[in-house]
C-alpha cells in the first residue's frame, strides 16, 4: 500500500489513521510533512486550544474561594475539579480509538465544540450543580483536544523534532463504557471519605468495592480482546509505557495538588485577593513552563529523555518538601522561590513520557500508547480538606454546606482569628505532604524507563 500524502491528509475529511503503515526510520525523516502556511495554521490552532484548556484548568483553582462564596456552599468545592478529571481521564481511551478509526480532523473539531459548550455552560450557570455539570462536559472536550494534539503532532512533525513542539505547547496549558463508571465510583468515594462520611461508612466502602469489581471486569475484558481490545495487552505490558504512566501520574498529581490548593492557601490563610493569589501562582507556572521548554528542546538536541526524568525525580521531592514549611507568617520571598523552583523541577521532565511512547512504539500503536500515558496524567488525588469543622467553634456540616470558604473563616471571633487561620493552614499542609510522597514515587518510573534516543531509527 502506498503511503498517503499527509500534507493533504491533515486537512482532509477522509483522513483515516488506519490507512497508515508503521514507519521505518528512513520513512520517518523523508516522508512529506506539511510546511509553510499550512503547517503554521495547524500549530496555531493546536496552541490556541491548549491555551484555553490550560486557562480552564488553572483558573478554577484560583477562583474556588470566590465561587464557593457566590454559590454559598463549600459542599461542591471538590467537584469543581473532580468533575473535570474523571471525564478527561476516562475518555482518553475512547478518543484514542476514535482518532485511530475515524477522521482526525472531524474528531478534533468535535472535541473542540464540546469543550467550548462546557465552558459556555460554566460561564452562564446559576447554581453550583450546573457549574459541576459544565466542568464535566468541559473535561470530555479537553480529553479529545489533548489526545488530538499528540495524534496530529505525529503526522506533521518528524520524531526527532516532536519533543521540542511538545515542550513549546505544553507551556501553554495543563475508556470504554465499563471503565468510566468505575472511575466515577472512585472519585465519589474519595470525595466523600473523611468529608461527608467516614472512611468506614458503608457508602464509601460500597463505592470502593464497586470500583474494584468494575475495573477488574474491564481488565479481564481487555485481556480477552487481545489486539482488538481498546487497550491491547502488548501495549499495556510495554516497560516504557508502564514507566511513563507511573512517572506522569505521580508528577501531574503532585502539580495538581499544589496548583489547586495554593490559591486557597493564599486567599484564606494570607487573606490575599483573588487577583493577588493569581499573581502569586505565576512563579510555579513560569517555572513549569521553563522546565517544559528545556525538556523539549534539550531532548531534541541530545536525543535522550531519561536523564531529564532522573533529574526531575531527584529535585521535585526537595522543593515539595520546602513547601511543607508554609504557614501563616511565611514571607513572600519564600513563597515565590519555593513554588517557582518546584514548578521548574516538575516541568523539566513533564514531556519525557510522551517522547518515550512515540520512540519505542510503532506508528499504529502510538495513539493507544499515548492514551495510556494521558489517562495516567489526568488520574490522581484531589479532595477537599476534611477538618474544617474542627477549626471554628460551633461550625456544623450544615454550615459548611451553606457557606463559602471566606464566609466560614469570617465567622471566627476576632480573638481567635489568627488561631483559625493557623488551623486552616495546618489543614491545607496535609496536601503538601501528599505532593511530597507523589514526587518521591516518580523515581520508580524514572528508573524503569529505558535509555532510548529519539534520534534512533524505528524498527
Amino acid at each position: 500500500m502506498t503511503m498517503p500524502n499527509r500534507r493533504q491528509g491533515i486537512f482532509s475529511d477522509t483522513d483515516n489513521i488506519e490507512e497508515l503503515e508503521p514507519r521505518s526510520g528512513s520513512a520517518e525523516e523523508t516522508r512529506d510533512y506539511p510546511t509553510g502556511l499550512k503547517f503554521w495554521l495547524v500549530i496555531i490552532k493546536l496552541g490556541a486550544l491548549l491555551v484555553l484548556g490550560g486557562l480552564d484548568t488553572n483558573i478554577v483553582a484560583t477562583a474556588v474561594p470566590s465561587i464557593s462564596n457566590h454559590f454559598h456552599t463549600v459542599a461542591d468545592v471538590g467537584w469543581y475539579s473532580s468533575a473535570f478529571r474523571p471525564c478527561s481521564c476516562a475518555l482518553q481511551f475512547i478518543f484514542g480509538k476514535m482518532y485511530k478509526l475515524f477522521s482526525v480532523k472531524r474528531i478534533f473539531l468535535l472535541a473542540s465544540v464540546i469543550f467550548l459548550l462546557g465552558s459556555l455552560l460554566c460561564s452562564t450557570t446559576t447554581t453550583s450543580a450546573m457549574f459541576v455539570a459544565g466542568r464535566a462536559i468541559t473535561g470530555v472536550g479537553f480529553a479529545g483536544i489533548i489526545r488530538g494534539f499528540f495524534t496530529i503532532l505525529t503526522h506533521i512533525v518528524p520524531l526527532r523534532k516532536r519533543p521540542f513542539y511538545c515542550g513549546m505547547w505544553e507551556v501553554s496549558k495543563a475508556l470504554p463504557c465499563s471503565a468510566l463508571p468505575s472511575l466515577v465510583d472512585l472519585f465519589i468515594a474519595l470525595s466523600w471519605a473523611s468529608t461527608k462520611y467516614p472512611w468506614d461508612d458503608g457508602k464509601v466502602i460500597g463505592l470502593l468495592v464497586t470500583f474494584a469489581v468494575l475495573i477488574a471486569t474491564f481488565s479481564l475484558n481487555q485481556r480477552r480482546g487481545g489486539d482488538t481490545a481498546a487497550l491491547p495487552p502488548r501495549i499495556m505490558k510495554n516497560r516504557n509505557v508502564i514507566a511513563g504512566a507511573i512517572f506522569t501520574m505521580c508528577t501531574n498529581s503532585a502539580i495538581n495538588v499544589l496548583e489547586y490548593y495554593l490559591p486557597t492557601y493564599y486567599q484564606v490563610v494570607h487573606e490575599y485577593s483573588p487577583s493577588k493569589s493569581g499573581y502569586m501562582m505565576a512563579p510555579i507556572v513560569v517555572g513549569s513552563a521553563l522546565g517544559m521548554f528545556l525538556c523539549g528542546s534539550g531532548t531534541s538536541m541530545v536525543g535522550y529523555y531519561t536523564p531529564f526524568m532522573l533529574f526531575s525525580s531527584i529535585t521535585m521531592p526537595i522543593f515539595a518538601g520546602l513547601i511543607t514549611t508554609f504557614g501563616v507568617n511565611t514571607d513572600i520571598a519564600r513563597l515565590i522561590s519555593y513554588t517557582g523552583a518546584s514548578g521548574l523541577a516538575s516541568g523539566i521532565a513533564f514531556n519525557a513520557p510522551m517522547s518515550a511512547v512515540q520512540t519505542v512504539l510503532s506508528t499504529e500503536d502510538v495513539s493507544l500508547g499515548l492514551s495510556i500515558v494521558l489517562f495516567a496524567q489526568h488520574f490522581g488525588p484531589r479532595s477537599l480538606s476534611s477538618n474544617l469543622a474542627g477549626l471554628i467553634p460551633n461550625l456544623t456540616s450544615t454550615d459548611i454546606g451553606n457557606n463559602g470558604l471566606m464566609e466560614i473563616t469570617g465567622r471566627a471571633p476576632p480573638a481567635l482569628h489568627n488561631a483559625v487561620l493557623a488551623g486552616v493552614s495546618r489543614s491545607i499542609s496535609v496536601k503538601w505532604y501528599v505532593a511530597v510522597g507523589l514526587t518521591c514515587a516518580t523515581l520508580v518510573g524514572s528508573l524503569l524507563m529505558e535509555w532510548r534516543s529519539v534520534k534512533e531509527k524505528k524498527t
